[in-house]
């Protein structure tokens, strides 16, 4: 069981939402906001530089969906997608969480196309695409 209390705030650099939303940023604008991170150290895959911090968010705009894989807490992974707004600007994203063991690497790619699914499902009703 994994959960969180409301209000909790999740760190850009760790997890699957806020990897989602800088991903779908204005290029300068995410530039600008990775510049301002502290790449604090969590777990041993937390990521920890910019350089390699903006490879995962072009890994992102590539596949369409963003993955944590345990760089916030060992053991727990997350698969997510951002939320649009009409302009194609990144209003909030959708995310799954759950335990490493039942997210193996082989179906990551499963689940990130039925996140996918699900934010543009809700980007349209906020009239993107």
């Amino acid at each position: 069981r994994y959960s969180l209390d409301p209000g909790h705030r999740s760190e850009l650099h760790t997890s699957a939402p806020g990897k989602a939303l800088l991903a779908c940023l204005p290029e300068e604008e995410c530039k600008a906001l990775v510049a301002r991170i502290r790449f604090t150290r969590y777990t041993k895959n937390t990521i920890t530089s910019a350089k390699a911090y903006m490879k995962e968010l072009a890994e992102v705009r590539e596949k369409g969906y963003s993955i944590d894989r345990g760089e916030a807490y060992d053991g727990v992974y997350c698969v997510g997608a951002a939320i649009r707004d009409r302009n194609g600007y990144p209003v909030a994203s959708i995310w799954i969480t759950g335990p490493a063991q039942n997210c193996p690497p082989k179906d990551i790619s499963a689940v990130g196309a039925k996140i996918v699914a699900a934010a543009q499902a809700v980007s349209s009703r906020l009239g993107f695409g």
